[in-house]
């Protein structure tokens, strides 16, 4: 008796497994889009990667969808050789998956940043891109000395200012002839900059081919930047990091 009971065990027991694998496969089967071998792309999931089909190679629905089969089937193939078991590819998932959560974070507190750009500012800009700007870079080794010593042995320079960096345009649109820049951290230690001068009309105007809105997205950019950097740097600051290997 116990040997025919067994021997019902092995005949049914792969049997339940197939009725309770096609009771799991129903609701995706009632919303199937494409069925390849025995995997299923459900109507939601061909919605979903149809929206990631963007200009300027937009697809139509028939590519798309040849799309979608080819890739299942390579994905298919990939598992069926154990790809997606391997050491190297799980740690390429990883890295893929840190580097996707990291951009994702980049892009939230970059929207949330308090960063602006005024008016006046705009104006200034727009003002001085014919300018040239005379100024003079002192070096310290320490923040206190950049914060204290006499602006003594500096670097001239005279440069269009549309032909700085947007950094050091920003840096420029505040000041008034003889102020300075707030010390700013550099690989060597501090600098300060200081505005001797500003040579109206001594660059050629781009005043006509930068206008207001592409001076406003000019400084935004730099500012959310900038911004974006310093609460990283704020991160670093507060984060327990121990360094157990030769830098």
């Amino acid at each position: 008796m116990k040997y025919i009971c067994f021997i019902l065990v092995i005949i049914l027991l792969p049997l339940l497994v197939l009725a309770y694998n096609q009771i799991q496969r129903k609701p995706l089967l009632d919303n199937a889009a494409i069925i390849i071998d025995n995997t299923i792309v459900t109507r939601d999931d061909f919605a979903r990667l149809s929206a990631e089909d963007r200009p300027p190679y937009r697809k139509t629905r028939a590519e798309v969808i040849d799309s979608i089969v080819t890739r299942q089937i390579l994905v298919a193939e990939a598992r069926k050789r154990g790809i997606d078991r391997r050491e190297s590819f799980r740690w390429a998932m990883e890295n893929y998956y840190e580097q996707s959560l990291v951009k994702a974070l980049m892009n939230e507190v970059q929207e949330t940043l308090p960063v602006t750009v005024t008016e006046p500012e705009i104006d200034r800009f727009v003002e001085l891109l014919d300018s040239t700007i005379h100024y003079t870079a002192f070096t310290h080794a320490t923040l206190p000395a950049a914060e204290t010593a006499p602006r003594e042995k500096g670097v001239a320079a005279s440069i269009p200012f549309a032909d700085l960096g947007t950094d050091m345009k920003d840096l420029f649109l505040g000041l008034a002839a003889g102020e300075s820049t707030a010390p700013i951290p550099r690989d060597t230690g501090y600098v300060v900059y200081r505005l001797d001068r500003i040579e109206a009309g001594a660059a050629p105007s781009l005043a006509g081919r930068i206008t207001a809105e592409a001076a406003r997205a000019m400084l935004l950019n730099h500012r959310k930047k900038e911004a974006l950097d310093n609460w990283i740097a704020g991160l670093r600051d507060r984060a327990d990091v121990q360094l157990l290997i030769e830098p």
